[in-house]
């Protein structure tokens, strides 16, 4: 899937225009082409630029809009009717002549919005004998900036990479990368493992948060004592469900080597452990490796990756090489303002500043670890 959507608007009123500006306004990865009054300048430039998708605000009173949307769907558009009415013939016309989702103002308008993007855009994908390449991103120790990487690796790898990419936050002291998306996810893992999980298998699905197209997130519950309530084996349940809906799945890791933790690696086809260039940091990259290593985990798929990194700290490159014992898989520059910056935006990196060193890393991290795929 293209990183942005291209979407064109035919609006019948002004309010029907202020409301699909507000709509789209809080859905970053559309991109507006063009909105028409003129039903038959709107009809002729959607055929003429066939974007992603049209979205129509209906108005009974014209007995031409009907036609248009029979003909632009016959053409193979993807069309959205938003409508002030809940009159279910008009509904059940729209739906005869094409239309793909029928919207209706009202409070829940914008999220229907995005989840009708989610839905037209989503990439199907042949669930048999589909196994996502699962990468487990752990710390050194904590602090290190492993939700950070979680985040905006999700979003290069679904957005530039268009793989549809399902990051899955395991770090079991907070909801980080909720956080970080300016998310409030309505469901967690929490919903899954109050229920008999082995007749609730088709939940798992519905516990994830679109954050957009190709991008779903699956946090854990905030409240710690809810944590502990769900177990490696409800964990593992869904994400074995979810397998065949993702082509990679990252689990954001914490540094604790806990159940959950352990789930993770033990799940991982690949894994990213984030060390930054400090003395205690790299004695705790050791540690964990070596560690790893007595647990039975094969040191070509460890990939250390050097965060917060700056030619003029005390520990160059050949020195962490050397002393590490591994090779780095890559090394991500000291950009600590546009980390914070992108943070409060609630906005990846990737998203906030696309031309940046770090992000442009970010880019290559995500080449090499697709690669390891083929």
């Amino acid at each position: 899937m293209k990183s942005k959507i291209n979407v064109y608007v035919f609006y019948a009123s002004q309010k029907g225009k202020d409301i699909i500006d507000r709509c789209l306004q809080n859905a970053h990865y559309l991109e507006l082409k063009g909105m028409e009054k003129k039903l038959e300048r709107f009809k002729t430039r959607a055929l003429q630029d066939q974007p992603d998708i049209l979205i129509i605000e209906n108005n009974p009173t014209d007995s031409s809009l009907m036609p248009v949307l029979e003909h632009l769907s016959h053409a193979g558009l993807k069309c959205i009717v938003f409508s002030e009415s809940n009159n279910s013939d008009q509904i059940l016309t729209a739906f005869r002549m094409g239309a793909r989702e029928f919207l209706i103002e009202g409070p829940q308008l914008e999220q229907s919005f995005k989840d009708a993007i989610i839905r037209l855009t989503e990439q199907r994908l042949d669930p048999q004998n589909k196994k996502a390449h699962r990468i487990a991103l752990i710390g050194a120790k904590g602090g290190v900036g492993v939700s950070h990487l979680s985040v905006n690796l999700a979003w290069t790898l679904s957005h530039t990479f268009h793989q549809q990419t399902l990051l899955v936050d395991l770090d079991t002291s907070g909801a980080k990368d909720a956080f970080m998306l300016d998310l409030t996810p309505e469901k967690t893992f929490l919903e899954f493992a109050s229920k008999d999980s082995h007749t609730h298998l088709s939940m798992a699905y519905q516990l994830l948060t679109h954050v957009s197209p190709n991008f779903s997130l699956l946090p854990l519950p905030e409240n710690p004592a809810d944590i502990e309530n769900i177990t490696a084996e409800q964990v593992q349940t869904v994400l074995d469900n979810l397998d065949s809906h993702h082509d990679i799945i990252l689990l954001d890791l914490s540094h604790h080597l806990h159940e959950l933790t352990l789930l993770g690696m033990d799940s991982a086809r690949s894994l990213l452990l984030l060390i930054d260039p400090t003395v205690i940091s790299v004695k705790a990259g050791i540690q964990k490796i070596q560690l790893m290593e007595k647990m039975g985990y094969d040191r070509n798929n460890i990939h250390a990756v050097i965060n917060r990194f700056d030619r003029k700290q005390a520990l160059g490159p050949q020195q962490l090489v050397k002393t590490l014992g591994v090779p780095v898989f890559e090394w991500l520059p000291n950009d600590e303002k546009r980390l914070t910056q992108a943070e409060n935006t609630g906005k990846p990196v990737y998203y906030t500043y696309p031309g940046c060193k770090y992000a442009k890393k970010i880019d290559q991290i995500a080449d090499k670890l697709l690669e390891t795929t083929t």
